[in-house]
């Protein structure tokens, strides 16, 4: 996965070489000092996703495990919310549940 600063390199690179993809990780490789850059395909991809979209973050981060949602009024059934209102003591106790 690379930077923002490094996608941003790539897109400006690939461009300003006249669309090398070899020359784009041959400058990439030379301006982060690592040993292997980009293959070409992911240079191509990228640079394709900023003509389609005009950005390069990343679409997926954030997509990973489940699903979150906040508890809400209006997501919590009313005989939940009746049901917890007449509870006297801690809500695992009455109904049973064994804490883990």
């Amino acid at each position: 996965m690379y930077s923002i600063e490094e996608r941003v390199f790539l897109v400006l690179e690939y461009h300003r070489l006249q669309e090398s993809p070899t020359a784009t990780r041959r400058s990439f490789q030379t301006r982060f000092n690592v040993l292997k850059g980009p293959d070409a395909k992911t240079i191509r991809t990228l640079f394709a996703k900023f003509q389609r979209t005009g950005s390069v973050t990343d679409d997926l981060v954030g997509n990973v495990g489940r699903k979150q949602t906040a508890v809400t009024p209006q997501n919590v059934s009313p005989q939940f919310l009746e049901l917890f209102s007449k509870i006297q003591c801690h809500p695992s106790v009455e109904l049973h549940l064994r804490l883990v």
